[in-house]
């Protein structure tokens, strides 16, 4: 009994412990207990030592319950599990279904601030999230000052805040200077342009709409087009499409450095109201100007302000640094510039940022020889005091080593910076970490270098790291090029490994990928893959795609395999066959709809691989039903097609289907349909009725 009561003395609350009495023969060791270690039983008086708490943020559970399961490649990413039915197939419909959903919660946004007051009566959710609520139906603070101007700051009403503002200085009430400079950033941040409410953009959509649908009703002539004029109207809004897109683009190039600062607007009267300014103030107005793109007044208020001795934030100096090559178009003057800026920021030892050498670095960028020579000394330079480069860092070097001349110069360069990456876990620390995978991805591609494709891809699928690939546009773009090299360098095996770890989680199939992937197989022969591809590529709505159907035919014309597979081959030359337009189909009018294709145009090549498809499977009826549609379609067979057509009907003894074959040729006019003639008289054994119908089918030809 006292053995065993030894033995526990590190654990007596433990329910075996209290319970010794009841089992007095029984030895019970508790697990952590130093018995159950091989040690010593810790006396009582020990002190306990409590390990040092590790902060952590509130998604600290979370992430340790997600580090638990892995990804599934055959699904969907978890955007898209709302509706497994509607799961997109194709980018456009991924982007489709973004704008629904983005859609559907503004929807949901403008019934809320049509009708506030229903909701504002039902609150119950915790945490409430304010950005859900409708805007306040009136502010608390009504009476002018500066409570009630901070009121309408917090609430990003900038009507309001500014309306407030002046009733405050004619009420002859002082404002103070902490509140005039929010008001400044507000009014600069937003560049005197209060965005409008979701109520008046539908409304105003509302009465877009109605003045279309009043010019429709006036245009009440409609008029019958035949096929040509349909193709013709295709092709011409085809082109209008291509040229309207052009446009667009070329207008938001433009639009992007268009000056959107007014002068004399709400935050130059602002500035100038302010008595006593401060470094703050000149700033706001600042990144106001730079932000707004009139950059000559940002550097104008930079002198005036250097002038007064007001010493600006590094913020400001970050948007001064961005705005350099608007104010100097010689890269050497952009250099001495950012010197002079940098130089001035030691001087009034203001502490640069991660923020402040990535804009030196994307200005280098744009200055591409001075940013050689530049470049590795601005990393160095900010290791030097203590700042990690960040992804976008590293992602600008690579953009500044572009040369297309000799892209294994810039892949050396990616080369060195991986590995300085090796086997590091990264964070979001720029808005231009994001790039670098994708443009790092663009450098292997260019350089054809599979090796360090790998090599980056193992960077980022260390830890969290896939978190910085970017949207869902440049994950595709990313492992699209990736893929791309594997199909060029890799085994059949391991190109099909890969794919089935990408699609569709990572990436979603195109059509010239699957050509890729169709060319690998043909080179090693490895024709048993081709039916699970194909069946993939009808999943993924690429069935349409004519030329991915024309190299799929091809190659299957061209194989020489076993007789099982050549009948999946000729199954899916029949799955084919179902979606050719039909002669009387019209032409070009899904396109000027806007909607997919829902058939495809059979050409002379495809004809004639689908033809020998179907004999090298020996489907001789299938093979005679595709020489029929090229008689509707108007397609020529070539001579070798028809050719084999008759040596088989000739080795079957089928008097029918060679006759047919003649009807073909004599059809299309084809010049060899007198020797196949002869050949059927020679070779076949024909009756006084199929003579007498052979010569009235050269008959016709004449």
């Amino acid at each position: 009994m006292a053995a065993s009561m030894a033995s526990c003395q590190a654990c007596r609350t433990c329910l075996f412990a209290r319970n010794l009495q009841r089992f007095p023969n029984t030895r019970f060791v508790h697990k952590t207990s130093p018995a159950c270690l091989g040690g010593q039983a810790t006396a009582p008086n020990d002190t306990i030592i409590i390990p040092t708490r590790k902060p952590r943020d509130a998604y600290a559970v979370l992430q340790a319950l997600g580090n638990t399961v892995g990804k599934d490649p055959t699904g969907q990413p978890y955007i898209y599990h709302d509706d497994p039915h509607l799961a997109p197939r194709s980018m456009r419909e991924r982007r489709d279904y973004r704008r629904s959903l983005e859609s559907g919660r503004k929807a949901a946004q403008f019934v809320i601030q049509k009708n506030p007051k229903l909701f504002l009566s039902y609150q119950h959710d915790e945490p409430k999230i304010e950005s859900l609520y409708p805007p306040l139906p009136e502010y608390a603070m009504k009476d002018p000052g500066d409570e009630a101007i901070m009121e309408r700051v917090d609430e990003n009403d900038i009507k309001g805040a500014w309306e407030m503002y002046q009733s405050t200085v004619q009420a002859g009430q002082e404002v103070s200077l902490e509140t005039s400079n929010a008001l400044l950033d507000l009014l600069c941040f937003h560049g005197n342009q209060a965005r409008p409410s979701l109520v008046e953009l539908v409304d105003k959509s509302i009465a877009t709409a109605q003045e279309l649908q009043a010019a429709l009703k006036d245009d009440t002539q409609e008029e019958e087009l035949d096929e040509d004029a349909i193709k013709g109207e295709a092709e011409e809004a085809e082109s209008a499409q291509k040229s309207d897109a052009k446009d667009k683009r070329k207008k938001r190039k433009q639009d992007q450095f268009e000056v959107t600062w007014i002068d004399g607007n709400e935050a130059e009267q602002l500035f100038e109201a302010i008595k006593e300014k401060n470094g703050h103030s000149y700033s706001a107005l600042i990144q106001g100007m730079v932000k707004h793109n009139a950059h000559v007044k940002a550097f104008n208020m930079y002198n005036e302000m250097q002038q007064k001795k007001y010493i600006p934030d590094v913020r400001a100096y970050n948007a001064l640094i961005e705005a350099v090559p608007f104010i100097r178009d010689n890269p050497e003057d952009v250099w001495q510039v950012l010197e002079q800026l940098l130089k001035q920021m030691s001087k009034e030892d203001i502490q640069p940022t991660l923020y402040t050498f990535n804009a030196v670095m994307r200005v280098l960028t744009k200055n591409r020889d001075v940013g050689r020579f530049y470049g590795m000394q601005v990393i160095n330079e900010m290791k030097a005091i203590g700042i990690e480069p960040s992804l976008g860092t590293y992602a600008s070097l690579l953009n500044i080593h572009v040369n297309p001349k000799y892209p294994v110069k810039q892949a050396n360069v990616l080369y060195d910076i991986l590995d300085d990456l090796e086997d590091q876990e990264f964070v979001l620390r720029h808005p231009r970490d994001e790039f670098f995978f994708f443009e790092a991805m663009c450098v292997c591609s260019n350089a054809k270098d599979l090796e360090l494709a790998y090599k980056l891809d193992a960077l980022l699928n260390t830890g969290s790291n896939s978190m910085l690939l970017g949207g869902m546009s440049f994950q595709n773009m990313y492992y699209s090029r990736f893929f791309n090299l594997i199909t060029q360098f890799e085994s059949v095996d391991a190109m099909l490994e890969y794919y089935e770890q990408l699609v569709p989680q990572a990436l979603l199939p195109f059509s010239t990928m699957y050509i890729d992937i169709l060319q690998s197989i043909e080179s090693a022969g490895a024709y048993h893959k081709i039916p699970r591809i194909w069946q993939d590529a009808a999943n993924y709505g690429r069935k349409f795609d004519e030329n991915l159907l024309d190299t799929l035919l091809k190659i299957m014309a061209m194989s020489t395999v076993d007789k099982q597979l050549h009948e999946e081959f000729c199954s899916i030359v029949s799955d084919t066959m179902k979606i050719a337009r039909q002669p009387d189909q019209q032409r070009g009018s899904n396109r000027m709809r806007g909607r997919p294709p829902r058939s495809i145009r059979v050409t002379q090549k495809m004809l004639n691989n689908m033809v020998v498809t179907y004999l090298k499977g020996e489907q001789l009826d299938e093979a005679r039903k595709v020489l029929d549609y090229s008689k509707k379609a108007k397609i020529t067979p070539s001579n070798i097609v028809l050719e084999d057509f008759l040596s088989t009907c000739i080795q079957v003894g089928d008097k029918q289907m060679a006759l047919g074959c003649i009807e073909v040729a004599v059809h299309h006019m084809m010049t060899g349909s007198s020797t196949m003639a002869d050949r059927i008289k020679e070779e076949m054994v024909l009756n006084n009725e199929e003579r007498k119908h052979l010569d009235y089918i050269l008959q016709e030809r004449q």
